[in-house]
């Protein structure tokens, strides 16, 4: 089940392929793409409108498995990101992501990623963002 996931990371993110997408990513329920921006989650199509955004951002992306964990059609993995900002240079992010993958399509999959240092990182978001909001400081 794993090398579903390379797999994916692989096509999806490093070939830059959003026909993969449409391919593999067979969500079992609507926004079955959890952790990537909205509460409810992405669909097929939005999954391929967040690859594109992402796209504009970053470039040579390179997703890591450092660990996983299968049992049955569950997986767990932990990753590292590295990508090019195409204006700043190179960012590496880690995270997790939980998903349930049956006969070689993705069926869910639950992200878990440091967009928050990301985002920081690319000078979207001031310097110290999380800190400040730990603190209880307002950034507007």
């Amino acid at each position: 089940m794993i090398e579903v996931l390379e797999k994916w990371f692989h096509e999806v993110w490093t070939n830059e392929n959003a026909d993969y997408i449409r391919e593999v990513y067979q969500p079992d329920r609507k926004g079955s793409s959890t952790g990537l921006g909205t509460e409810e989650g992405l669909n097929q199509e939005e999954y391929v409108q967040f690859h594109a955004v992402m796209l504009s951002l970053f470039q040579n992306i390179v997703i890591t498995v450092d660990s996983h964990i299968a049992q049955g059609d569950q997986l767990a993995a932990q990753c590292t990101i590295t990508a090019n900002d195409r204006e700043t240079g190179k960012k590496n992010i880690k995270g997790a992501v939980f998903g349930r993958i049956k006969e070689g399509k993705v069926l869910h999959a639950d992200n878990h990623f440091d967009f928050l240092g990301l985002f920081e990182g690319l000078g979207a978001l001031p310097e110290g963002t999380f800190a400040k909001c730990i603190a209880g400081e307002k950034l507007c």
